[in-house]
């Protein structure tokens, strides 16, 4: 991840330049020069990290609006090579970021809420933003560990036919996502590898739903 950037200041990624500038009183964010999309709804915006991701850039921007009770929204930015930069919708009302990593190809971020409790988390897939199970504070630690000392795995995978796969917050058995799993010949995208465990994303086919969690890495074989 690079640093953070002060609102008006910029990120320099592997596709140019990213940055906030203002037009009367307003932000917008610019890359490599060109105007991409306005921020009518805030007063002030930042971006705060770049994460580069296979072939694209992700970039989070922070805006905020002083007269609201929670004045911070953030949003995510898809920059590509020679494509259009793309934009989330906003998120993460009366949170701050705890983490960002990535499930399969998907940008998953971690927010933490005032005062404690369970770490929110949500991704962004084809323009759309879907919530995910909360996790512990306790389990996303955990989680962070892993990441780092986890090797990369970007592969479709499918379930196999041993019954229910379930999903965990972390590598750890302890760490179990209540309700959430998949059946055998669910399709899953892998990205990281720790120990005897997998970390996935997984969309239902039909339902607007979607599941990011580590797996038991025996019960996973290739999709054709």
């Amino acid at each position: 991840m690079a640093g953070t950037a002060t609102a008006g200041d910029g990120i320099d990624g592997r596709f140019g330049r990213t940055e906030v500038r203002y037009i009367a009183t307003k932000p917008a964010v610019f890359h490599n020069g060109q105007k991409a999309f306005a921020i009518d709804d805030a007063d002030e915006a930042a971006i705060l990290r770049l994460i580069p991701e296979a072939t694209k850039d992700f970039a989070l921007v922070r805006s905020w609006q002083p007269a609201l009770e929670c004045p911070a929204a953030f949003r995510l930015l898809s920059i590509q090579s020679k494509a259009p930069l793309q934009v989330s919708p906003p998120f993460g009302a009366c949170t701050e970021i705890a983490g960002i990593s990535f499930a399969g190809q998907y940008p998953v971020v971690h927010l933490r809420q005032p005062g404690g409790g369970k770490i929110k988390q949500i991704t962004w897939k084809d323009g759309k933003i879907y919530e995910l199970a909360a996790v512990s504070q306790a389990c996303f630690a955990k989680h962070e560990q892993a990441n780092e000392k986890s090797s990369r795995l970007l592969a479709a995978l499918i379930a196999a036919s041993d019954g229910r796969l379930q999903f965990h917050s972390a590598p750890d058995e302890r760490c179990e996502i209540a309700g959430t799993f998949v059946v055998p010949g669910d399709r899953l995208e892998a990205s990281r590898v720790h120990g005897r465990y997998t970390l996935v994303f997984y969309q239902h086919p039909k339902a607007a739903r979607a599941a990011v969690g580590w797996v038991d890495s025996s019960r996973l074989k290739p999709a054709n």
